[in-house]
């Protein structure tokens, strides 16, 4: 299996991907939390940067508990 990090950049890289169509899901403070992956600026040292509400935030990859694509599970912890 893919590593959180092998996905978000084999979404980024694979041409026939669209980034629009996925969903990253993530705990913050025991709750889960949804993404656009369009909201990612940047993956770098076991974070993602992301654009929530105007301002960058840096939330861990371990964090990522799945990967849809138009609502399928596409990749879970």
């Amino acid at each position: 299996m893919k590593t959180e990090k092998e996905m978000l950049d084999h979404i980024r890289w694979d041409p026939k991907l669209h980034e629009g169509d996925w969903r990253i899901h993530y705990l913050d403070l025991g709750k889960l939390k949804e993404i656009k992956y369009a909201d990612i600026k940047k993956t770098d040292e076991g974070l993602m940067l992301v654009d929530l509400d105007g301002k960058e935030t840096a939330i861990p990859l371990h964090r990522i508990r799945k990967i849809t694509r138009n609502g399928e599970t596409v990749w879970q912890r």
